[in-house]
């Protein structure tokens, strides 16, 4: 069965699909780049509804759906940061992270940004590099005793 993909803005009613959307890709997907102690320490950041809610608040976040199942979400902090970029497990190699990374690139240019930045992980790494996004650094952070290793990127846009 065809996707029938449609990307749009977030609403605040999305909010808990989104979180648990980005709980299932880090259970379901990234087991394979990091140690059950780092999924487990990043998975819990789902239950800070109040975080959440924040970035909500301050970030645009944009999803991917088809009809009223999730596939996907983006969000963009300060018109520069990717903050975030997750598709469903069930939903993956299908095109949906390349639209909203499309999305997300030409609302930049409308802003009149030309770099884009984002701190991605293990398993999204060669996703963006594909995108021409450029390892900067990698990064160890400590979280929560456990350390999290991700890269930061960027990618300069071109009008």
């Amino acid at each position: 069965m065809d996707l029938k993909i449609k990307i749009r803005k977030a609403q605040l009613s999305d909010l808990s699909q989104i979180r648990q959307l980005f709980f299932d890709t880090i259970t379901k997907v990234n087991v394979k780049d990091y140690t059950p102690e780092q999924i487990k320490v990043w998975s819990s950041g789902v239950g800070n509804i109040e975080r959440w809610e924040k970035k909500f608040s301050e970030q645009l976040f944009i999803v991917a759906t088809d009809n009223e199942t999730l596939l996907g979400f983006t969000s963009l902090r300060q018109n520069y940061y990717i903050d975030h970029l997750y598709v469903s497990h069930l939903h993956m190699g299908k095109g949906i992270a390349s639209q909203l990374i499309d999305y997300i690139e030409n609302i930049a240019l409308q802003s009149s940004v030309l770099k884009l930045r984002s701190d991605v992980s293990i398993t999204a790494l060669p996703f963006f590099e594909k995108r021409g996004y450029i390892i900067v650094k990698r990064n160890e952070n400590l979280h929560k005793g456990e350390v999290l290793i991700n890269f930061d990127v960027i990618k300069k846009l071109v009008k």
